[in-house]
């Protein structure tokens, strides 16, 4: 668990998950007095750290009477229901998700483990770092861990990537995290001799405000590129942190977002003690993206609105049809093939795949019942993958590719295509 006295700053913390993502756990409940006397208390620490730390204080009257008639109508006998019912009660009052009470107990159901934000073992969230066709870098990671932790693999990931033409950041189930491992990120595709504003917020600290801005670090580890086009993939369940980056590449013009509305939570919070073990967690301040405004309550729009578990494939061909457009080019060309390929699967029929199965002058095709491999010196074997009706993706290669000469009632033979447009033909022998 992260010491949360002062987690906002140096880095900034955007909720790694709501309160409702944290109810999988299955420990059994510990029991709470239910004395009114013991609800009371609760309360009143909950009604002072509002108080002092809520961003929008004016409101917090409203939002204790909703916390105060939850907690008469809870089963006041378990603390995590006690817990949740306080929790759903702050959300519904305030309208903001990052509300959470919660209880640090281990085994508690209702304790949010800020575990994966410092997880080692995890990769601190970075999940997939790869080239697609058409030298497309892809990065996908879902948290912003403690930068501290992070700032390595964050930077190794970039580093294997700079070469790319396009990156494609994939943030479609990230849940927020520190921001300052976003500003790390985000200033490697802006110039350093020039101040940008990525983003501007406020804080509430013990009843005094605060304000900063977040700009584009003057020194990093790797290379920056500021002409690399870019494109952040969302879908409904990104959230805060994750939320912030797409916002601010979006106003800066830095990016482009493909996939669905993101989930609306774009208050920095901190987490405060209460008693018995309970504790809070409350936003605490406003932020702004470069150009002013916010996603708070609406979430992020995308310039490209697609169902997020299209965004990749959509996004790939999108990427390549405009540098295609901007540079024409026969390597652009071949990776739409595969690229519009996996956009729109083929499924073709077992009838014609059987059809072509047989051998071709030291090469065979062979049909397993689902689907064609391609075979040679009786050994070597690789999966097809059905790029049109007569055209195949070969398994782990993108230096050439099979075709399927003939028509309808007979295959005559195959062809191996080369990326450079050069052709080898095996005609068919059985």
């Amino acid at each position: 668990m992260l010491p949360l006295t002062k987690l906002l700053f140096p880095a900034i913390l955007l909720a790694p998950t709501s309160f409702a993502a944290a109810q999988e756990g299955t420990a059994a409940p510990a029991p709470i007095a239910a004395t009114a006397s013991d609800q009371e208390t609760q309360l009143a620490a909950i009604e002072t750290a509002l108080q002092g730390n809520y961003v929008f204080p004016a409101n917090v009257p409203a939002i204790m009477e909703a916390v105060r008639s939850a907690a008469q109508s809870s089963d006041a006998s378990e603390r995590d229901a006690f817990a949740r019912a306080l929790t759903e009660a702050l959300i519904a009052a305030s309208g903001d998700p990052h509300f959470i009470v919660g209880i640090e107990e281990p085994g508690s159901a209702s304790t949010v483990e800020y575990s994966e934000l410092s997880d080692k073992a995890g990769n601190y969230g970075f999940q997939s770092v790869r080239l697609l066709a058409g030298n497309i870098g892809y990065l996908r990671f879902d948290n912003f861990s403690d930068p501290d932790l992070a700032f390595a693999t964050a930077s190794a990931a970039l580093k294997l990537l700079e070469n790319s033409d396009g990156l494609i950041i994939d943030l479609r189930y990230n849940n927020g995290g520190y921001n300052d491992l976003g500003q790390l990120i985000a200033s490697h595709f802006f110039p350093a001799d020039k101040d940008t504003l990525l983003v501007s917020y406020y804080y509430n600290e013990g009843g005094k405000r605060i304000e900063r801005g977040q700009w584009v670090l003057s020194a990093l580890p790797g290379a920056r590129d500021s002409q690399k086009p870019i494109h952040i993939l969302t879908s409904t369940v990104t959230f805060s942190a994750a939320e912030w980056m797409a916002f601010s590449l979006q106003q800066t013009g830095r990016a482009t977002i493909i996939g669905a509305q993101t989930s609306g939570g774009g208050h920095p919070v901190d987490r405060f003690a209460l008693n018995d073990g309970f504790f809070i967690q409350i936003p605490i301040g406003e932020m702004r993206g470069p150009n002013g405004g916010e996603f708070e309550g609406v979430g992020v729009t995308p310039d490209l609105r697609v169902a997020s578990h299209r965004a990749l494939e959509t996004s790939h061909v999108t990427m390549l049809e405009t540098l295609a457009a901007q540079t024409p080019s026969a390597a652009l060309d071949w990776a739409l093939v595969e690229a519009r390929a996996a956009k729109a699967p083929l499924s073709l029929p077992a009838s014609w795949l059987r059809k072509a199965a047989g051998e071709y002058e030291g090469r065979e095709l062979v049909f397993d019942g689902e689907g064609l491999s391609y075979k040679w010196r009786g050994r070597y074997e690789l999966r097809l993958t059905p790029l049109g009706e007569k055209l195949f993706a070969v398994e782990g290669t993108d230096d050439y590719r099979i075709e399927l000469l003939g028509d309808d009632d007979a295959i005559t033979g195959i062809s191996r295509i080369y990326s450079d447009g050069e052709r080898q033909v095996f005609e068919r022998t059985q």
